[in-house]
């Protein structure tokens, strides 16, 4: 059954004793360490992952080793230092198989995930792949149509799809250069050079009459 999380969570030292006390799913059962958010609360831009992989579930820590290292890069090649930035994750545990989360994990972690949105209260959030994009959109997305668009959610944040840094990391070399440009998207709205979510979806609507 889905956890229970305070109305607002007040610091991430809190939000880590929630998540550590988790065992709201059986994927509780199998974890090494629960993964938290991991940079500073609030920040502009939240980095979303789908899951804990084998080396984020040894050090608890989102999007670890050589991938953090792609993701780093391409932040710093946008002029926006890694240290700002919050990432984390859909579900905060590995499967034993290392098997994509399912629907009913993922619901049973959506109360960590959203007091951490309370938290950090970020403008854009940089979505890591086609689960975290979709489940963030409350419906499957075609994730190469919308990759690198900025979309809105959750009432005014600016989503920004790109791809998993670990595909980099596999050898597929597109993929490095595909991340830096989407987080040059995030880097633009941020600065204001480029319009919101909400304002550019607001700009087509009002070109579709």
């Amino acid at each position: 059954m889905p956890t229970t999380v305070p109305d607002r969570v007040r610091s991430p030292r809190q939000h880590l004793r929630l998540v550590r006390s988790c065992e709201a799913c059986s994927l509780s059962a199998c974890r090494t360490a629960p993964v938290v958010g991991d940079g500073p609360a609030p920040a502009d831009l939240l980095v979303l992952a789908p899951a804990p992989g084998r080396h984020e579930d040894l050090v608890g820590k989102a999007l670890a080793g050589s991938a953090r290292n792609v993701l780093d890069a391409a932040l710093l090649d946008a002029r926006i230092d890694p240290e700002s930035v919050r990432v984390t994750t859909l579900v905060r545990c590995r499967a034993e198989d290392g098997a994509p989360p399912t629907m009913a994990q993922i619901r049973a972690c959506t109360a960590h995930l959203d007091a951490e949105f309370a938290m950090v209260q970020p403008s854009v959030v940089l979505a890591l792949g086609a689960l975290p994009t979709s489940v963030l959109l409350g419906h499957p997305v075609p994730f190469d149509k919308v990759r690198g668009y900025r979309l809105d959610v959750r009432g005014g944040i600016t989503l920004v799809p790109t791809h998993q840094p670990h595909d980099a990391v596999r050898g597929d070399h597109t993929v490095a250069e595909a991340i830096r440009r989407d987080v040059s998207v995030a880097a633009a709205v941020l600065a204001g050079r480029m319009k919101s979510g909400a304002d550019a979806r607001d700009e087509l609507r009002a070109r579709l009459g």
